[in-house]
């Protein structure tokens, strides 16, 4: 049960766009401070803007803070195999717990959740027991532009996250 994140996909890697330099600078303030406030991040833009290469970066530069020892890095897919497992093998409180725990959660593609219901329930319940401890969480959602058709939709759970764009 453990996720890393992408050691080859860092900050110097990642080469942000113009309109996306402020979404890098936010996510570097977010998890370099001791107490970030709030304490969710959602980086969010449409498909191919650069969301998962940055979460990942700024997990691998979370490391740099004395405050965040344990990261957990991993996708919405990922996140809805632990549930079904726990499910399956009734431990679903101890994958809760363990994740509870992590000191930056970072979850890409978090908008997927909203098409399994179990999936969606259980990380709602972590992100809330996490926001109650403090606890930091980084999260990737796709935006779509508003003529197009929305597979994934973002639900009402992300859009009161603090966000930031990638464009």
């Amino acid at each position: 049960m453990l996720y890393r994140p992408r050691r080859d996909w860092t900050l110097a890697s990642f080469t942000p766009r113009k309109s996306s330099q402020h979404a890098r600078a936010a996510g570097i303030r977010f998890v370099a401070q001791e107490r970030p406030a709030p304490t969710t991040l959602v980086l969010a833009g449409p498909p191919g803007s650069g969301k998962t290469h940055l979460l990942h970066a700024l997990a691998q530069h979370a490391r740099r803070n004395p405050t965040i020892d344990q990261i957990a890095c991993l996708g919405a897919t990922q996140w809805a195999q632990e549930i079904a497992a726990g499910l399956h093998f009734g431990d679903s409180h101890r994958v809760l717990q363990h994740f509870a725990q992590q000191d930056l959660l970072a979850l890409d593609d978090a908008d997927r959740l909203w098409g399994l219901p179990q999936a969606q329930q259980a990380f709602a319940q972590l992100l809330q027991e996490r926001q109650a401890q403090g606890l930091r969480t980084l999260l990737t959602a796709t935006l779509y532009s508003a003529g197009s058709h929305n597979p994934q939709p973002l639900c009402a759970l992300l859009a009161e996250q603090a966000a930031v764009r990638l464009w």
